[in-house]
C-alpha cells in the first residue's frame, strides 16, 4: 500500500511525535511504500513570522500546495494526517479532497473542541467550549497561552476545521481516536459528519519485562499543573514521605520538584532523561504514578509501563479511568486527592502478592492490546475500511 503520512512536529518533542515515528517505521517494516510530509514551527521567529503563522493556523496556502504536490508525485492510496497545528491547517485536507484521495486523521488531543487542547483551565477540568460552534468562552478566558488574540486565532482555526468537516467537498471525515473516552468527548463536542475509529498507541520495539527491583516509585512526564505534580509532591510531604520516589521530566514545576528533593532524601529529581534512561527508569520501578488532573490522551509512558510489567497507580479520570484496570493492571485514586494517592501507594508497598499480581496483569494487558503486531492489524483494517468507504 502507498501511504502518505503528514505531521506538524512539535518544538519540544512529545508523545505525538513518537506516535508519528512509530507508525511510520511500523508500516515501512511491513513493506508498505511510505512518504513523509513534515513541517515544524522553527520558522516562527519575530513579529512578522508570528502574524504569518497565525494566518497559516487558520488556512495555509503553502501547506495546501505542499500536500497537493506530494500527492501528485507519490500517488498515495491513502493519506494519514497526524498533527495539523499550527503550520499545516485544514488546507491539507482540502488538498486531499480535491485530489480525490481518501484520508484519515489521528486526533491526539481536544483542540477541535477546546482552544487550549486539553479541556483544563484554572486548576480543574473545563468543558465550557464543548458543544459550542465557536469557542467564545476560551477566547474570553484567554486559554491559549494567556492571550485573547492568540486564542481567537486558534478558535477560528477550529471553526474552519468544523466547517471543513461539514462541507460537501470534504466527502467523509475519518477520525482515529486513541481511546473510547476521547472519541466520545469529541462526539459530545458535536463534531458532525465524522466516522470515528479507535486505535491506541503502541511501542514499535518491545522493551520486555523489567526487573522492577529498584525499590522506588516513579513519575515520568511534563512537570506542569495538569499532570498532578502538586498532588504527587503533597503525598510525599506527608503519608508517603518514607517511600522512595524518582521524578523525571522538565517544565514550569521543576523548581518545586527540586525543592521537594532537597527537603526529602527519599525524593530524587532526575530532570530530562534520554530515551534509554527513561526505559531503564520505568523497568526498574516498582510502580509508575500518573497523578494527572486532566483528561489525558494516551501517554506513551503508560504503554511503556505496561510493556515492562510495571504497574500503574493513576488518577481515576478520563481515559485513565478506563484504560487501566483497578486491581488488575494498576490502582486508581481520586484525582487531585493526595490522601487517596497515599492510600494506594502504601497499600501497594505493603502487599507483595498485590505487586506480583499487578505486574503479571500489566504485561498481559500490553500483550493483548498494545503490541506492534496488534496495532498494525488495526491500522490496516482502518485504512482498508476508509478506502473502501471513500466516495468516488
Amino acid at each position: 500500500m502507498r501511504i502518505l503520512i503528514a505531521h506538524n512536529r512539535y518544538q519540544q518533542k512529545g508523545g505525538e511525535d513518537f506516535v508519528f515515528e512509530n507508525e511510520s517505521k511500523l508500516l515501512a517494516s511491513k513493506g508498505h511504500r511510505i512518504h513523509l510530509l513534515q513541517v515544524d514551527n522553527d520558522h516562527i521567529q519575530g513579529p512578522l513570522s508570528q502574524i504569518q503563522a497565525a494566518a497559516d493556523c487558520i488556512y495555509s496556502v503553502k501547506s495546501k500546495r505542499a500536500m497537493a504536490s506530494a500527492i501528485a508525485e507519490f500517488q498515495p492510496e491513502i493519506v494519514h494526517i497526524h498533527n495539523l497545528f499550527p503550520a499545516m491547517s485544514t488546507s491539507v485536507l482540502q488538498a486531499c479532497s480535491e485530489a480525490g484521495v481518501p484520508y484519515v486523521r489521528t486526533v491526539n488531543n481536544f483542540r477541535m473542541i477546546c482552544p487550549k487542547g486539553i479541556l483544563y483551565r484554572d486548576g480543574s477540568v473545563c468543558e465550557a467550549c464543548v458543544g459550542k460552534r465557536f469557542a467564545w468562552p476560551g477566547v474570553a478566558h484567554a486559554c491559549y497561552r494567556s492571550s485573547r488574540a492568540g486564542t481567537l486565532v486558534v478558535a477560528l482555526a477550529s471553526l474552519t476545521d468544523r466547517r471543513r468537516v461539514e462541507s460537501g467537498t470534504a466527502k467523509q471525515h475519518y477520525i482515529v481516536g486513541l481511546t473510547e473516552f476521547g472519541k466520545n468527548k469529541l462526539i459530545e463536542g458535536h463534531i458532525p459528519k465524522a466516522v470515528y475509529h479507535v486505535k491506541p498507541n503502541f511501542l514499535f520495539e518491545d522493551p520486555g519485562i523489567g526487573a522492577g527491583a529498584g525499590g522506588y516509585f516513579a513519575f515520568v512526564g511534563r512537570l506542569v499543573q495538569e499532570k498532578g505534580i502538586e498532588t504527587l509532591l503533597e503525598a510525599w510531604r506527608h503519608e508517603c514521605s518514607g517511600q522512595r520516589l524518582k521524578i523525571a521530566g522538565t517544565g514550569p514545576l521543576s523548581s518545586a520538584c527540586i525543592e521537594a528533593s532537597a527537603q526529602n532524601p527519599n525524593i530524587e529529581f532526575l530532570g530530562q532523561l534520554a530515551r534509554d534512561q527513561t526505559t531503564d527508569l520505568i523497568q526498574n520501578a516498582c510502580a509508575m504514578i500518573f497523578p494527572s488532573v486532566w483528561y489525558e490522551g494516551f501517554p506513551m509512558s503508560i504503554v511503556e509501563s505496561l510493556a515492562s510489567g510495571t504497574p500503574v497507580i493513576a488518577s481515576k479520570i478520563g481515559s485513565m479511568a478506563h484504560t487501566l484496570i483497578h486491581g488488575q493492571t494498576g490502582l486508581h485514586f481520586v484525582p487531585g486527592d493526595a490522601s487517596s494517592l497515599s492510600e494506594q501507594v502504601l497499600r501497594f508497598s505493603a502487599d507483595t502478592e498485590l505487586q506480583s499480581r499487578l505486574r503479571i496483569g500489566a504485561r498481559e494487558d500490553y500483550e493483548l492490546k498494545y503490541t506492534a503486531e496488534i496495532n498494525y492489524s488495526r491500522l490496516i483494517e482502518i485504512y482498508e475500511t476508509v478506502i473502501a468507504s471513500y466516495p468516488n
